[in-house]
């Protein structure tokens, strides 16, 4: 909705955004589409993130406290959120044009959070994005009481959902998965790119043929062996790793057959270059979140004319403009790797493959949603309220959990108690 200069920008909602750089997308993602909309006019932040946070582009707002929250929902930990004061900030943020608002790294509790706005903020859009795919499928896939009674009321929220509300997922594989269990079609979520279209450098002139960006110290072992087969078949090989992740590497002998790894972050224009001067970019994620989750790292790979390759076993190469089995591989076989490696690194030219920029992400922001079948604004409000009662009662595996766990306690501090009397009695 546009005001009457046609301005029109997009927020975002999100406890777990971040003003450190070490946090990856928690910080580049809204960095970026701040700087590209602050360009375009924007004069207020455009995150309203967590209190404490020393950044322009983040408003302070949430309780540190909600930051790792997502799925621990009852009626004092809405209080934390503070639905009114951040209705009053929306109508003020309204003034400064910005009419939509969407929540990437959505949990549960973001999920009550954003389904409350939209229905009492028929003028603003929203997007809320199933992210922790994991966390979401563990809840939609129970079978214990809470977590059925929990997506019985999630599918209804969704299916009365208010005009202004859109679904989306990280990958098509999490979108065909939720969807059985919801019974909504989901759209994809586009993860963009901060990169600018520039001119990307000739494939021949990039001198690093594979670059490894490993997560995990787990996948360290696995890295240094590809690395080992790769560099035999002399095919240049560089590592990108985090500090604490190296640190936590405990293979001091694998270490030291690793000549100079890039220890991130580096400074952007660095990184740059780094990711300028690569043919191929290996992202050997073994989290069990990637079997369904998404990544930046391949977008941005392919931003800077990189190909970017995953294990098989994951939904990553799902993103792809092109076939997804050209970018896989099995993991961890190093063999593997090498076999898919030398075939792409045989090409004069690399798989033109498109990545999603930032204009395609606005694009999709502010594309009219299809047209919903009736739905009660009644209905949505009671399954609204009811699920926030309903997910008190999901913890870790359902009430059944919590219950066990009370009752593990209470004998403890039992034994404890017994144990402290019998000796006073000696």
């Amino acid at each position: 909705m546009p005001d009457k200069s046609g301005a029109s920008f997009v927020g975002a909602l999100s406890t777990r955004s971040s003003d450190n750089p070490a946090d990856g997308h928690f910080f580049w993602l809204y960095k970026a589409l701040h700087e590209y909309q602050a360009r375009r006019g924007l004069r207020v932040p455009t995150v309203i993130g967590p209190d404490k946070t020393d950044s322009s582009f983040i408003v302070p707002f949430f309780k540190g406290n909600l930051r790792r929250l997502e799925f621990r929902v009852n009626p004092i930990i809405a209080l934390n959120y503070g639905m009114n004061r951040l209705s009053q900030a929306l109508d003020e943020r309204a003034r400064h044009s910005v009419h939509q608002y969407f929540s990437y790294d959505g949990g549960l509790s973001d999920y009550w959070v954003v389904y409350g706005l939209a229905l009492r903020k028929a003028d603003i859009d929203f997007v809320f994005n199933f992210h922790w795919a994991d966390q979401w499928l563990a809840l939609t896939d129970s079978k214990k009481f809470s977590g059925v009674l929990l997506t019985k009321l999630l599918q209804t929220t969704i299916q009365n959902a208010p005009q202004n509300l859109r679904f989306s997922a990280e990958t098509k594989v999490l979108a065909k998965k939720l969807e059985r269990s919801l019974f909504k079609e989901l759209e994809i979520f586009p993860i963009f790119s901060a990169v600018s279209q520039r001119q990307l450098r000739a494939w021949e002139d990039r001198e690093i043929h594979v670059l490894f960006l490993p997560q995990r110290a787990s996948e360290l072992d696995f890295v240094a062996r590809a690395s080992r087969s790769l560099e035999s078949e002399n095919i240049r090989v560089t590592i990108a790793v985090k500090r604490e992740t190296w640190d936590r590497w405990g293979d001091e002998r694998s270490k030291s057959s690793i000549k100079s790894p890039v220890i991130l972050p580096i400074d952007g224009s660095d990184y740059e270059e780094l990711l300028a001067s690569t043919r191929i970019v290996v992202l050997p994620y073994n989290k069990p979140y990637f079997h369904w989750g998404s990544s930046g790292k391949f977008n941005e790979a392919i931003a800077y004319g990189c190909f970017p390759l995953v294990p098989r076993e994951t939904a990553i190469s799902s993103q792809s403009s092109g076939d997804p089995e050209d970018h896989e591989f099995s993991y961890p076989d190093q063999k593997s790797l090498l076999k898919v490696a030398k075939q792409i690194l045989k090409r004069t030219q690399p798989i033109q493959l498109k990545p999603v920029t930032l204009e395609d992400f606005v694009e999709w922001m502010n594309r009219n949603p299809p047209p919903k079948s009736t739905s009660s604004r009644v209905k949505a409000w009671a399954a609204h309220s009811a699920l926030l009662f309903a997910a008190s009662l999901y913890r870790e595996g359902g009430l059944t959990t919590a219950i066990q766990k009370a009752k593990k306690s209470a004998f403890a501090r039992l034994e404890g108690y017994s144990k402290r009397s019998s000796a006073s009695k000696l």
